[in-house]
């Protein structure tokens, strides 16, 4: 499979379709919120020599609207605080068990983001 698969955004981008859809109570909001500055950093300082300027402008756009999305419809939609400990809890697991995922394939975090991801194809 592409490296693309594993990586964790795509986690956060279906927690964030279901809890928007009101599937889950779960709000992604630590995990959303975590991963833009990886992504950005990760983005400017890995992928800048490999993937075209628009490449990476779509993809730090999409994740911080994922970011806001997460923001509008924990503050606004559902008037929750800033500090939830269950969801903070909850988040920790959900990275702990992506984390266990990645070390069933015989994979790590490293691995996939500093050497799948940075090979040119």
């Amino acid at each position: 499979m592409p490296p693309q698969f594993y990586i964790f955004c795509i986690w956060v981008w279906i927690l964030t379709a279901l809890y928007y859809t009101n599937t889950i109570k779960f709000s992604p909001l630590y995990l959303s919120v975590s991963v833009v500055p990886f992504t950005i950093m990760f983005n400017i300082l890995y992928l800048s020599n490999t993937k075209p300027l628009p490449y990476i402008a779509a993809v730090m756009l999409f994740e911080s609207g994922i970011a806001l999305l997460n923001v509008h419809k924990h503050f606004t939609l559902d008037k929750r605080p800033l500090i939830s400990p269950k969801d903070i809890v909850l988040s920790i697991l959900i990275f702990s068990l992506y984390l266990l995922f990645l070390r069933s394939i015989n994979k790590s975090f490293y691995q996939v983001y500093f050497v799948d991801l940075l090979k040119k194809p």
